[in-house]
């Protein structure tokens, strides 16, 4: 394995890039998550508060 990967170094080249591009592919993926959450709150809070304004 060793002799394989001395031979070929573009190959751990390659799984570095992949481990990469996925961490960020994973962080993107959680911080939309995060924002989609924080964008229903605030949607909710905007609702309430023009309900309530609206009742006064």
């Amino acid at each position: 394995m060793i002799d394989y990967l001395n031979q070929y170094p573009h190959v751990i080249v390659l799984l570095v890039t992949i481990v990469i591009w996925s961490g960020i592919a994973l962080f993107v993926w959680r911080l939309d998550r995060k924002i989609e959450s924080i964008e229903a709150q605030l949607t909710t809070s905007e609702q309430n508060n023009t309900s309530t304004k609206q009742n006064s």
